[in-house]
């Protein structure tokens, strides 16, 4: 005879299947603004099942994304002038802006 705990998936993993489409999307927009190194950290850090996040980030990363603002990037050759200020960016990275007018555009668009 088996036990019903070999049968019977864990309380918490049936309570993470059962949450909806808001909760999901939460984390994922979480996740997408945060300075998370990767997936798996940031479920280790929200007490998430690694699958059932890589399931919703599949499933809603693409309408999460519509909502971002994109602005358009000049890339150029650092003239050796130190930059204005620099902007984190999700994992780890980070856009050093050098000039004035770059500063307006960022910031014209942010708001």
């Amino acid at each position: 005879m088996q036990s019903d705990q070999a049968t019977q998936p864990s309380q918490s993993s049936v309570t993470e299947n059962n949450r909806g489409k808001a909760f999901w999307q939460n984390h994922i927009e979480s996740y997408l603004s945060g300075s998370h190194k990767n997936k798996a950290a940031y479920c280790r850090e929200c007490a998430l099942r690694y699958e059932n996040f890589l399931y919703w980030y599949r499933r809603l990363k693409p309408s999460v994304v519509k909502h971002q603002k994109l602005i358009p990037v000049t890339l150029s050759e650092p003239s050796g002038l130190s930059a204005l200020c620099s902007v984190e960016l999700n994992e780890g990275r980070r856009l050093w802006i050098h000039s004035e007018s770059a500063l307006c555009m960022v910031l014209d668009r942010l708001s």
